[in-house]
């Protein structure tokens, strides 16, 4: 052993096998081989760090955490949590009851193969994992994680409080396991849990992770392996969870058989493990057309937690979910979306996501958004969501400073015949969200739209005046309250334009993108070229295409377009035979 082992914690009740704990210090190394120090409880690695910090060796910070460790033991005041310091994502924090235990840097996790947070929820995990096996004092105040629960009748409505705890019926709380390991870059950063340590059982989930698409992405793979295991173990779907697999890529029509092992963490600590074993397959599915249009963008400036949207989607039903909010309350808050199966059966659900991180450009973030909705749109690239019966599923639970601005689209199809919940809401960034519906007062609060699309059949001949295609000028009137959608935002606008040379002389004709109610971002597929712009400024043009015509040619002009999140609309589409006006 390298250093002294830290003090047995002795207490007045009579000692039992595990009434005290040996944690102490030894040499270890790192996966590429460079030196490493470990700490032990009761003879299980639970941390190793390879890295000086805070001006300290390794050996000097686990030799203190040792000693901090023990003295919390004693007191029964072992409770762990694990948060981020700073905003960049380089550094976090484990806290031992309220106390700095921990720092996981940035050079640390590139020693380990794992990110800084990774880092932490092993420790955390591992910490408890240690802890569990021993004879914990009766005091201690660890919490259980809690398990997932039946969604009860929505509560009565908050007063302007934002989101409330529920007074009764709440979860119950449960037996959990904790984690002892993650994979990352294809190394074991710590070590496996001790024999005996069975994971949780698989609660009757599938065995079986469906995507679509002919370039099915990873982000959306690892979306929908995500729900898998949340709803296999009933984990809450604000708990962190990191797992690490490869050959994720899967062609159409295909199928293969996938092993992981993960862990989890609860916001307000606490956490689970376990290891799965499943097939991972790529599904060629017929999905119905959208008929609804979800816009939730009131109030655009969000100031406290609260809930923003809801709405009903029915079995069979298929709809685009469109959202643009701004953190203006002061402090971090989470943006949610997510849908609540109310019914008795379980339901599932086909998600075409497109998102972004939360940005403080509001510009920049409505196009990341729409840029990566298209590509899943145009590749009908998706996963299929599992909700069990009287559970809830996120779609999106996002990061959201002070300041910054949530923006995405999905389509959302629900495949089976259960009624679903649609909501989204503003929480204090971390808070555990309630797993019932919010405020409920009718079918739907506001801007519920029809289909999200327009389409029109024009024509234009060389000599005629320009031609305007005005893009977002349409007012669709709303379902659910006598609001209209100016802007028709996050709406799939399909233009088809007969072409006409009439001139026994070749011509040439421009298409330009004209900013004319404000600043825009355009996204475009002109002939199913995709086409991005920059920032055009208010009153200004660009060019999006210049289309050569032979004399008497006729030719077909296909134009989609989508108003983005974030810009001014309407805004004009021209075609004209002069470059500039």
């Amino acid at each position: 052993m390298l250093l002294l082992p830290a003090l047995c914690a002795l207490f007045s009740t009579p000692l039992r096998a595990q009434d005290t704990i040996r944690i102490e210090t030894v040499l270890s190394s790192t996966p590429n081989g460079k030196p490493a120090v470990a700490l032990l409880v009761n003879g299980q690695t639970v941390v190793r760090l390879a890295k000086n910090q805070r001006n300290r060796t390794p050996l000097r910070n686990l030799s203190l955490a040792s000693v901090q460790l023990s003295s919390a033991y004693r007191r029964g005041r072992t409770a762990l949590h694990v948060e981020e310091d700073g905003s960049d994502g380089r550094q976090w924090r484990l806290l031992l009851d309220g106390e700095l235990l921990l720092l996981a840097t940035d050079m640390e996790g590139k020693a380990w193969g794992a990110t800084p947070e990774e880092l932490c929820l092993s420790w955390m995990n591992n910490i408890n994992d240690a802890l569990d096996q021993a004879t914990a004092p009766a005091q201690s105040s660890r919490p259980a994680p809690a398990s997932q629960g039946v969604v009860l009748p929505a509560t009565a409505d908050t007063g302007g409080q934002g989101i409330s705890g529920r007074p009764q019926g709440s979860r119950a709380e449960g037996d959990n396991g904790t984690a002892g390991l993650i994979k990352s870059g294809g190394h074991r950063v710590f070590d496996p849990p001790a024999p005996g340590s069975a994971p949780s059982s698989h609660s009757g989930a599938p065995d079986r992770v469906v995507v679509t698409g002919d370039s099915a992405g990873l982000e959306v793979i690892r979306e929908a392996i995500d729900n898998m295991i949340r709803n296999r173990h009933g984990l809450s779907p604000d708990s962190r969870l990191v797992w690490h697999s490869d050959g994720l890529k899967l062609s159409p029509g295909r199928e293969r058989q996938l092993s992981l092992d993960w862990i989890s963490s609860q916001p307000g600590g606490g956490g689970s493990r376990g290891s799965e074993q499943f097939t991972l397959e790529n599904r060629r599915m017929h999905l119905p057309r959208e008929s609804l249009t979800f816009f939730s963008n009131r109030p655009e400036r969000v100031s406290r937690a609260q809930l923003l949207y809801f709405a009903k989607l029915r079995g069979q039903q298929a709809g685009r979910l469109v959202f643009h909010h701004q953190n203006q309350s002061g402090s971090d808050m989470d943006m949610v979306c997510r849908l609540i199966n109310t019914g008795s059966s379980p339901a599932s659900v086909h998600v075409t996501p497109g998102l972004a991180g939360p940005d403080v450009n509001t510009f920049y973030v409505g196009y990341r958004s729409a840029e990566n909705y298209w590509n899943n749109l145009n590749g009908g690239n998706g996963y299929v969501l599992e909700i069990p019966a009287g559970s809830q599923a996120f779609l999106v639970q996002q990061r959201m400073p002070h300041g910054t601005t949530a923006s995405g689209y999905m389509t959302v199809s629900n495949l089976s015949g259960a009624e679903l919940r649609l909501e989204t809401l503003s929480v204090a960034h971390g808070s555990s969200v309630p797993p019932w519906p919010l405020e409920s007062s009718g079918e739907a609060s506001y801007c519920v739209f029809g289909e999200p699309f327009v389409n029109a059949d024009l024509q234009y001949s060389t000599g005629d005046n320009w031609l305007y295609m005005r893009l977002g000028s349409q007012l669709p009137a709303s379902q659910s309250d006598s609001s209209v959608l100016q802007g028709c935002y996050g709406m799939t606008h399909s233009y088809s334009v007969e072409l006409r040379n009439r001139n026994d002389y070749p011509a040439l004709l421009f298409v330009v993108l004209r900013a004319s109610a404000g600043e825009v971002k355009g996204q475009f597929f002109i002939d199913d070229e995709y086409l991005g712009t920059s920032l055009v400024a208010s009153g200004e043009e660009q060019l999006l295409k210049d289309i050569p015509l032979r004399p008497g040619e006729t030719k077909l002009l296909r134009i989609r377009a989508i108003p983005l999140n974030g810009g001014f609309y309407p805004a004009s589409i021209i075609i004209r035979e002069q470059r500039y006006p």
